[in-house]
């Protein structure tokens, strides 16, 4: 399902995202890119998928070594925001996500797909699952 090399070693999350290929991706471009481990602290590559009318959302939080720490998907936020609806929920969820971005200083960039390919993948799975789906270092 999806490609083992950008898990750094965590094979249990492999196993949980059921990654079994280790074959390398295709790209076309001459330039070969790769992830970026931030400078200091963490950092949240996120990516949204869309096809045939269904979306899905994905994320990896990632330590300053690259060691994945958390990971989320979803399908949730995407449809209320598609639909123009705004569960409670989701409202608290936003809210919380602008304060704690105020308050660690994010960054926010843009990155190119070939840098964020597990995130890509996360996305592409939340896309068809039946339910939200997360998983932790813990």
């Amino acid at each position: 399902m999806g490609e083992s090399k950008y898990w750094k070693g965590d094979t249990m999350l492999a196993y949980f995202l059921g990654v079994t290929s280790s074959s390398p991706p295709t790209i076309k471009r001459s330039q070969t890119y790769h992830w970026v481990p931030p400078a200091t602290g963490f950092k949240l590559n996120v990516d949204a998928s869309f096809k045939d009318g269904m979306a899905g959302l994905g994320g990896i939080l990632r330590d300053p070594s690259g060691g994945v720490v958390a990971v989320v998907g979803t399908t949730q936020l995407l449809s209320l925001i598609s639909k123009g609806q705004a569960h409670w929920s989701v409202q608290q969820k936003v809210a919380h996500i602008c304060h704690l971005w105020h308050t660690f200083r994010a960054e926010i960039a843009h990155v190119v797909r070939e840098q964020n390919m597990a995130a890509d993948m996360v996305a592409k799975m939340a896309r068809s699952a039946s339910a939200p789906f997360e998983w932790d270092r813990a």
